[in-house]
C-alpha cells in the first residue's frame, strides 16, 4: 500500500517537472476554441466602431465649430444648465453679432465646467457662419478632446483587433 502511494506521487512528479500536469490542475486549454481569436478581434474592431462613432457624432455636434468656426465675443444673457440632476454643465446663452452683422441670441452647444462669467459679462465663442445658432462659448479645447479621446481609444480597439487577425503593417518585422 506504501508503494503503490510513492509510485502514484512519483509518477504524478515526473508529469509536472515534463511540463503535463494531471487531468485534475491542468488548466484549460485556451486553443481549443479554433475561433476564439477570431471573436475576440471581432469584439475588439465592435468597440473600435463604437468609439468611432461616439467620437465622429462628437465631432460633428461641437468639435468641428470650435476648431474651425468664426470667432465672436458675446454678452452672457442667461445661465441655463443641462444634464442629469448631478453633473448639470452650465452652457452660457450669448447675443453676439456675426461677421456679417447679424444679432444672434443663442445657447452654446457645449457645456462650460468653469463658468466664471455671469450675466452682463463678455464671454470669447466660436460659431458656425452657415448657422450662427451652433455656437461653442469659451474655451475651443474641450470639445476638441472630446472628439479626440474616443477617436484615439476607436484607433486602439481597431488597431488590436487587426493584429489579432494577423495583420501587420506594411513593411513590419514577423516575430
Amino acid at each position: 500500500m506504501d508503494r503503490d502511494w510513492q509510485r502514484a506521487f512519483m509518477k504524478k512528479a515526473a508529469r509536472r517537472a515534463a511540463g503535463r500536469s494531471s487531468s485534475a490542475s491542468r488548466p484549460r486549454d485556451l486553443d481549443r476554441d479554433p475561433h476564439q481569436k477570431e471573436i475576440l478581434a471581432l469584439v475588439l474592431i465592435l468597440c473600435g466602431l463604437g468609439f468611432g462613432a461616439i467620437g465622429l457624432a462628437s465631432w460633428a455636434s461641437s468639435g468641428s465649430i470650435a476648431a474651425c468656426g468664426a470667432r465672436a465675443t458675446g454678452e452672457v444673457v442667461e445661465v441655463v444648465r443641462f444634464g442629469p440632476h448631478d453633473r448639470r454643465e452650465p452652457r452660457p446663452v450669448l447675443r453676439f453679432t456675426t461677421e456679417d452683422g447679424r444679432a444672434v441670441v443663442a445657447t452654446s452647444v457645449t457645456g462650460v465646467s468653469r463658468l466664471e462669467e455671469g450675466v452682463g459679462d463678455r464671454m470669447a465663442l466660436r460659431y458656425d457662419p452657415g448657422a450662427p445658432e451652433r455656437m461653442v462659448a469659451g474655451s475651443s479645447l474641450g470639445p476638441i478632446l472630446r472628439s479626440a479621446v474616443p477617436l484615439v481609444a476607436a484607433l486602439w480597439f481597431l488597431a488590436a483587433g487587426a493584429r489579432w487577425l494577423g495583420w501587420r503593417p506594411p513593411g513590419a518585422r514577423r516575430s
